[in-house]
């Protein structure tokens, strides 16, 4: 029996962060003793503790960004310690389960290993659009419910033992890896294109929840720099809408992201795709039905 589970996880406006509660709940309710979930940033501020060494199971999750991790998960690899065979999963989310998403996590899953994580599981939880493409509400909602099923689906392979491998078409992966190397440079700048406007209340709340540090307070005045992983998230936070994007405003929902709002919100069905469905959404029938994928 699994004692044990450490969840760390980074999330920039909140898909991530719904996926690991989700995974902590069905890990606890399947008879994992103790399930502990951290945010990566925490850890890497030295705000929390996390010791893989003290835990049976090791689950990492992120956002794939430019078919890719985050910087920072990188930087969160980078800082762990050499064990010996450690168990460890990894769970991920995007806008859709098209394969060339696969290849995200294949590089910092080789920087795992060679430290001693015994990477068995890699998987692909679907959530609502965040960045450039709008979700209907109805549909980012039955996405939340299906990441439910998928959760615990999840969270009995794992505990299981079971393996799950992402497989991606060679020329896929060499693309992934030219278009990840040009996401972070493109996220360096989206985050220095950034600008505050006469809205701003000097709340600092995008300072505070800023993972990299990236927004700063110089001179009364707020400033981003060049340490920006593209996480949306002190955009779609503000409470003011005071935060804009130079030249990157396309990537930005016009009425902004909020994920709890959506699960929250009574009036919204969740009942978008089935499979009288065409068009765009048609090619999600597939994985809203089978659990397994």
């Amino acid at each position: 029996m699994t004692q044990s589970i450490g969840l760390v996880y980074f999330s920039g406006t909140g898909n991530t962060q719904v996926v690991a509660e989700l995974l902590e709940t069905a890990l606890t309710r399947r008879g994992a003793h103790q399930v502990t979930t951290v945010r990566m940033e925490h850890v890497l501020q030295d705000k929390v503790q996390f010791d893989p060494q003290a835990l049976d199971l090791v689950g990492i999750g992120h956002p794939i960004h430019g078919l890719d991790v985050p910087r920072i998960v990188y930087d969160f690899v980078d800082g762990l310690p050499q064990v010996e065979g450690k168990r460890t999963f990894i769970f991920k989310t995007a806008a859709d389960f098209i394969s060339v998403n696969n290849g995200a996590s294949k590089s910092a899953i080789r920087h795992l290993r060679r430290k001693g994580y015994d990477v068995f599981y890699d998987r692909i939880i679907c959530m609502p659009s965040n960045w450039a493409m709008k979700y209907d509400d109805a549909f980012a909602k039955q996405l939340c419910y299906v990441a439910i099923a998928k959760a615990d689906h999840m969270a009995g392979e794992v505990l299981a033992g079971k393996g799950r491998t992402l497989r991606i078409n060679p020329l896929f992966r060499w693309i992934a890896k030219l278009v990840s190397r040009g996401e972070d440079l493109g996220a360096r700048l989206f985050g220095r294109m950034l600008r505050i406007t006469e809205a701003c209340i000097d709340c600092g709340r995008c300072i505070d929840n800023c993972p990299t540090g990236n927004i700063q307070r110089q001179d009364e005045r707020i400033v981003f720099g060049y340490g920006c992983v593209s996480c949306m998230r002190c955009i779609y936070s503000c409470p003011q809408q005071a935060i804009v994007s130079r030249g990157f405003g396309f990537t930005v929902l016009k009425d902004g992201y909020n994920i709890r709002r959506i699960i929250n919100n009574p009036d919204i069905e969740g009942n978008f795709v089935t499979t009288e469905t065409r068009g765009f959404y048609r090619h999600f029938v597939r994985y809203i039905l089978n659990v397994e994928v």
